[in-house]
């Protein structure tokens, strides 16, 4: 049994989408029916490529450049989207900065948190205040963050990354009881 979800006259946005987790994001929404806001951060010619990928599925789609990390990139990147394609439906919120190697609570510099905590939780923070007001005025919308096992696993060297991914988990929840009255799951 295949799994069968329409999106036609639907607009998404998915973050990070020339990340490996975006782009398939972004192509299942487009193969949906969605047409999509396609969202890089220095990465132009992949964003482009996945443009022309889904305006040959019949799909309308534009690009949009910002650092999610700050507030006022991500609200500069509204007004293109709403002019090309509308206000979304669907914000998908895939990208996320990691400081890689990992290393032990005692080793890991202070400094490797504060990447994580503004890519997973202001990130979305950003978003929702940027998107969400529009939702409220329809009545209508999702949400959706993208998180990873990593922040329930909490394995040794990860504490960086799970403590942003923790605090973005956090954040969605009080975000779905703040907006499941105006039907946004």
């Amino acid at each position: 049994m295949s799994l069968s979800i329409k999106l036609s006259s639907r607009i998404a946005i998915t973050t990070g989408a020339t990340g490996q987790v975006g782009y398939v994001m972004v192509l299942t929404l487009a193969e949906a029916g969605a047409d999509i806001a396609i969202h890089y951060h220095g990465n132009a010619g992949k964003a482009a490529v996945l443009q022309t990928e889904i305006e040959a599925m019949g799909r309308r789609a534009c690009v949009v450049q910002a650092d999610v990390t700050d507030l006022n990139s991500v609200r500069e990147m509204r007004d293109p989207i709403s002019n090309t394609l509308g206000s979304p439906d669907i914000v998908v919120a895939c990208a996320v900065e990691s400081v890689w190697p990992w290393s032990s609570v005692l080793e890991e510099d202070i400094a490797d948190y504060e990447s994580p905590f503004r890519s997973c939780v202001l990130h979305n923070v950003n978003l929702a205040k940027a998107f969400i007001p529009a939702m409220q005025a329809r009545n209508a919308g999702r949400y959706i963050g993208i998180n990873t096992e990593c922040s329930m696993q909490v394995a040794p060297t990860q504490s960086a990354y799970t403590a942003g991914k923790r605090g973005m988990d956090a954040v969605l929840r009080v975000l779905a009881k703040e907006v499941g009255e105006h039907q946004i799951t």
